[in-house]
């Protein structure tokens, strides 16, 4: 009989954030498909995950993840996420798998002359089900949960940013997360009967990164989140924000699907903060401790928010 096996969707997992929540997903033995901009950074996220060892399951209390650890897979996807409503279209993107015993170790199965290869598969349903080969596999492997923390940020004025600068903004911290969330919603409709049948460990959910100059300083008298020179960014962000609240409504109840929209602070050694110069940016500094944090210390909000999908 076959097992159903959750996997969690990350985008933005080759730097930053997103790799930072991508790594511990993985050395926690979640199965996940990381996705990055392109194959270029896909490949430099494959040759790190080559010198990762997962082994702190053992370590967990957590029954579903113990199980999940057990029946492991990876995967690396690229999707220039900047390239909407194409790359929606595409239905199929260049995939790298992990073989099963390539972790840990320097075994490089899918490479050739020293480059991994790439094979197109989709999203929905996750590319675990088959063999590199194409045969079927033993245990069924299902999306649990989309993770959105790809984005990209601004350091200049409107009246300064360039349409392109503009149409990428939007189209990688809002549309795309939209269409993304909108394929795997008609992907767990379409298999809502099965995924309802199997998935008794993990309730399905969104988790959406958005950011603290998503808020409004109406709403905040303690902070100012007001900086110049990041107002599309900040639009963009806060149109996430409102778009998972109203989600939220729409697919908790009819479809039992949790999503989450967290705004971190400002995240050191990140690009965003990078781009602001925070450690010369007056507003921040006036109350860093309030308006700066980690990636870890966001990495640990996320999974803490997973660990609460958990049935166990």
């Amino acid at each position: 009989m076959s097992k159903y096996i959750p996997t969690v969707i990350i985008t933005g997992a080759t730097r930053g954030l997103g790799n930072s929540i991508f790594n511990k997903f993985i050395s926690h033995g979640i199965s996940c498909i990381g996705v990055g901009s392109s194959t270029n950074s896909t490949t430099t996220l494959i040759d790190q995950l080559q010198k990762l060892k997962n082994n702190n399951f053992d370590q967990l209390k957590y029954d579903a993840i113990k199980f999940s650890k057990l029946n492991q897979k990876i995967a690396v996807c690229a999707i220039d996420l900047s390239n909407w409503p194409n790359w929606v279209e595409s239905k199929i993107y260049p995939t790298y798998i992990f073989s099963k015993d390539e972790l840990g170790n320097s075994k490089t199965t899918n490479y050739y002359n020293n480059k991994p290869i790439y094979t197109y598969y989709p999203l929905f349903p996750p590319p675990f089900n088959s063999d590199i080969h194409g045969s079927s596999t033993k245990n069924h492997y299902y999306i649990a949960g989309v993770i959105n923390c790809a984005g990209i940020t601004q350091s200049s004025l409107s009246i300064s940013t360039s349409n392109l600068q503009i149409k990428n903004l939007i189209n990688i911290n809002l549309n795309s997360p939209i269409s993304l969330i909108n394929s795997y919603l008609k992907y767990f409709i379409k298999n809502k009967r099965k995924i309802g049948l199997n998935s008794n460990m993990i309730k399905p959910f969104i988790i959406n990164v958005s950011s603290c100059l998503a808020q409004s300083n109406s709403n905040n008298k303690d902070k100012n989140f007001n900086i110049s020179g990041t107002s599309i960014y900040s639009a963009t962000k806060s149109g996430l924000s409102r778009y998972s609240e109203i989600l939220d409504l729409e697919v908790n109840d009819k479809l039992g699907i949790s999503v989450h929209c967290i705004e971190p602070l400002l995240i050191e050694d990140t690009d965003m903060t990078k781009g602001l110069s925070i450690h010369e940016n007056p507003i921040i500094l006036n109350d860093a401790e309030k308006n700066i944090t980690t990636k870890n210390s966001v990495t640990n909000q996320v999974w803490d928010m997973f660990i609460g999908q958990l049935k166990c």
